[in-house]
């Protein structure tokens, strides 16, 4: 049968009646002692009874009594139930007539009378058990803002809703719950969620019902006309089941709803559980025994890689990836303090596109543990946490995923309370970490389809062969039609550039391709010198042949939106210096395919980057490969 919401109203609202019996005067201006009578149901707690969807006192309560001399508000007491209809609290001094509020503990008033925000866990329910509503208590509004004098009857209208959950069929995978999330879509593409915690229930093959309640402000909650209504269990493993209202639904106040769901449920898979526990073996043909050893893995060329038949598994393409570590550098760090909020990203899981938004933590330094609250705006929203684990032959990569709610932040998230309790949801994943090349190793070993080692002539088309050009922390310096020849996808391009340094700056611009379709705004920035961080960033940016060398010059103006979104296209090559140590975190090093007895490379540092540099073929540089521009791969930052 396919699910169905059904919506039944709240059959009643509270009438309570106030009488007053004086009492002995207290000293004058201090408000008189008085005790107010409500004629209310015999219960005797304010509860919500779903069977008689009454509402009834409980021992402790209190309303809070706002006093007015006519329009003049005077201040406010707290009248406590002291048992049957009764309340006692003291007069206000002046008022003459009163508002009722409930609950009177947690409604504020301002120096005017007015009712304040409520606080912002104030809607966070925990439900404990199966079909318990005890938690609704203090989330039931009553009031009653008619001025009425205590002689008078106060008719307390509620202005919260009740939503019933009577949920069948649900897996047994669900395990322990931790959260029920029901979201409704208020506008095209526009959701809200509403979150009940819930103790005490777990699903197996004796139970899958669930009844619950949530109490809610039903203003801002609304379905749209063709909305989608999802619930979302979350527990040892997150389901959902979701359905389209067709006429919508206004939540109007002081309603109880019901949702009854007997249908299919959808699992919630984390995007971490496409990847393998293990690396491929040497063989290729199945996976080490080992999460985090560095040796034993098989290495492969790409196209070898390709042709790995491991039944239920592929290569994973970039974007696949970028669902696990996000695309753009920066955002997860290790030994730098960083925070990034709100960041678009375009992945694809189990072959669908998916865009999101995400925030990112690295919250102290040094530390060697980054957090990321990713997926948000989808079902698959998470926290993630990424620790480089430094352990000789065992030193990995190790990501922990855990769905969570969509109300958890990621200040929720970005600490070892959060990732201590609640891990029978947590994905984890090891990557073992990996070598380098010296030249003659990099031409022969390297093989990975649709790559290739630059020659100098292709650096050359990235970052001048000159060394006077790009330049840092120099005088200002002004080159104008410097004649270039360079390789670009295998054919030769002679052109002119212009390039400009600024005093005393890490950042050098160019205006580079003159004469040709390419012609490009470039700006080279040296970064976090002395640092596990520096690095060369270089952005380019196609541009119209009336563009100057000053135009591109003026910043932040022209580079006010540098994005790898956009028409601008970012790479970045850390400072990695030699396998022996010298220049790391200074001096980027980078081989070609150009030499024969020495090799030649790219060089940057705090003071200059150039392609004209030549050393022994014995030193061990970074490597980064070129892709050719009819390979449909994309190309690696």
């Amino acid at each position: 049968m396919k699910p169905k919401l059904f919506i039944i109203a709240l059959l009643a609202l509270l009438v309570a009646s106030c009488t007053l019996v004086p009492l002995p005067e207290p000293e004058k201006e201090v408000g008189k002692l008085v005790t107010i009578s409500a004629n209310i149901p015999e219960e005797t707690r304010v509860a919500y009874e779903d069977a008689t969807r009454k509402l009834s006192w409980q021992n402790g309560d209190t309303l809070l009594l706002a006093g007015y001399d006519g329009t003049t508000y005077k201040g406010s007491e707290k009248f406590h139930w002291t048992g049957g209809k009764n309340f006692d609290g003291v007069a206000v001094p002046g008022a003459t007539t009163y508002k009722a509020y409930y609950p009177g503990e947690i409604i504020t008033l301002d120096d005017n009378g007015n009712v304040q925000p409520l606080a912002a866990d104030f809607w966070q329910q925990t439900q404990n058990g199966n079909g318990m509503t005890d938690h609704l208590r203090y989330k039931l509004l009553l009031f009653d803002k008619n001025a009425n004098a205590l002689d008078q009857t106060f008719s307390l209208a509620l202005k919260s809703d009740i939503l019933r959950f009577t949920l069948g069929g649900i897996p047994q995978d669900v395990g322990t719950l931790r959260s029920l999330i029901y979201t409704v879509e208020t506008a095209t593409g526009v959701f809200k969620s509403l979150q009940l915690n819930v103790n005490g229930v777990t699903f197996s093959s004796a139970l899958d019902t669930l009844t619950a309640f949530l109490a809610f402000d039903p203003a801002g909650v609304k379905i749209a006309e063709d909305g989608e209504v999802k619930i979302t269990l979350i527990g040892d493993k997150a389901y959902k089941w979701s359905n389209t209202i067709v006429s919508g639904m206004l939540y109007v106040a002081g309603k109880r709803y019901t949702a009854n769901v007997s249908g299919t449920w959808t699992e919630i898979v984390n995007p971490l559980s496409y990847v393998a526990e293990y690396n491929v073996n040497q063989a290729g043909d199945g996976f080490v025994t080992n999460l985090t050893s560095c040796t034993g893995s098989g290495y492969f060329t790409w196209n070898n890689a390709l042709n790995i038949n491991i039944s239920g598994y592929h290569l994973p393409s970039n974007q696949e990836w970028f669902g696990i570590v996000p695309q753009a550098p920066g955002y997860v760090r290790f030994n730098a303090t960083t925070s990034y909020d709100n960041i678009t990203e375009n992945v694809i899981v189990q072959g669908d596109p998916i865009t999101m938004t995400s925030d990112f933590r690295t919250p102290k330094s040094p530390s060697l543990t980054s957090y990321a609250l990713r997926y948000k705006g989808t079902d698959m929203v998470s926290a993630w946490k990424y620790e480089y684990v430094s352990n000789s032959n065992n030193t990995h990569l190790k990501i922990t995923s855990r769905i969570v709610a969509p109300s958890v932040t990621i200040n929720d998230i970005a600490n070892n309370a959060f990732w201590s309790t609640n891990t029978g949801n947590d994905v984890v994943r090891y990557f073992p970490a990996s070598g380098y090349f010296k030249l003659s190793e990099a031409k022969q070993n390297i093989n990975i389809a649709g790559y290739h080692l630059p020659s100098i002539e292709e650096w050359s088309s990235i970052v001048p062969y000159n060394h006077n050009l790009v330049v840092f922390n120099s005088t200002s310096t002004t080159n104008q039609s410097v004649y270039e020849t360079v390789t670009v996808q295998g054919e030769s391009i002679s052109m002119s550039s212009d390039y400009r340094a600024m005093a005393n700056s890490n950042i050098t611009y160019a205006l580079r391709y003159k004469g040709t379709d390419m012609v490009s705004a470039w700006r080279y920035e040296y970064k976090n010198h002395n640092t596990s961080t520096c690095h060369l960033m270089i952005t380019s940016r196609n541009v119209a042949s009336t563009v100057t060398i000053d135009n591109i010059a003026d910043e932040p103006g022209f580079w006010n939106n540098i994005t790898i979104n956009g028409n601008d296209v970012i790479r970045y090559f850390p400072a990695s210096g030699q396998s022996t140590g010298v220049g790391q975190n200074t001096t980027g090093l980078f081989w070609s395919s150009t030499g024969s007895s020495q090799g030649q490379y790219l060089l940057f540092n705090n003071a200059k980057a150039a392609s004209n540099n030549t050393s022994a073929q014995s030193n061990k540089y970074t490597v980064r490969l070129f892709v050719p521009g009819d390979n449909n791969a994309a190309q690696p930052d």
